[in-house]
C-alpha cells in the first residue's frame, strides 16, 4: 500500500498550547525548550520556515472543570483558545 501525505502543504504556523513543560519551565533558554526544538526540526524539512508561537503557561489546566482549577495558573486552556490559539491562525496545533 502506497503511503500518502495527509498534509502535503508545508506548515505556515504552529501553536503549542500547554502548561509549564510547554512554556519551557525547565529549559535553560527559550531556544532549548521542546517547542522551539520541534519547530526547528519541522523547518529542516521545509523550503520555507514555519513561524511558531509558544502558548505554554505554568500550572495551566486543560479545563475550568478540572478539580484543581481554583489553584491553577488561570485561565485554563479552554478559556485561552481564542486569544492564544485561534487568533494566530495556525495550520498546526500541538496540545501538551
Amino acid at each position: 500500500m502506497k503511503k500518502r501525505d495527509l498534509h502535503p502543504e508545508e506548515f505556515r504556523k504552529m501553536v503549542a498550547l500547554g502548561e509549564s513543560t510547554t512554556a519551557g519551565g525547565w529549559s535553560s533558554s527559550p531556544q532549548r525548550c521542546w517547542v522551539s526544538q520541534l519547530a526547528r526540526l519541522i523547518n529542516e524539512f521545509q523550503t520555507q520556515p514555519m513561524e511558531f508561537v509558544n502558548s505554554g503557561v505554568g500550572a495551566n489546566l486543560i479545563s475550568t472543570k478540572s478539580p484543581a482549577y481554583e489553584q491553577s495558573g488561570k485561565p485554563a486552556a479552554n478559556e485561552r483558545l481564542e486569544k492564544h490559539v485561534l487568533a494566530h491562525e495556525p495550520d498546526l496545533l500541538i496540545i501538551s
